[in-house]
């Protein structure tokens, strides 16, 4: 097995092996949480990115008393303001 980057042979023969463990710790980069989405804001799609403002909640939606920090990306659907708060609560992954 050869590894090419940009048509340049960089290891030959033998073999390339990639481990990672994902972290265990809330709020640190990689990570995942569910967030709720801010009172004011609107609806926010999956892929989309929010700030680290947003407090990690339940699956129902309710606020817990820890805050999250950096950018997070929105792995489902979150409702926008004005509407039921359950839906206003994803799971997101800090990617900063």
């Amino acid at each position: 097995m050869a590894l090419i980057s940009n048509g340049t042979t960089v290891v030959s023969g033998g073999g390339l092996s990639v481990s990672a463990s994902p972290p265990s710790t809330f709020n640190v980069v990689g990570s995942y949480g569910f967030l709720s989405n801010d009172n004011n804001a609107s609806a926010r799609q999956a892929g989309d990115t929010i700030s680290g403002s947003n407090k990690a909640c339940d699956s129902d939606g309710n606020p817990g008393t820890a805050s999250s920090s950096g950018t997070w990306r929105v792995m489902g659907y979150m409702a926008g303001s004005g509407d039921d708060g359950r839906n206003r609560t994803t799971l997101c992954i800090r990617i900063s």
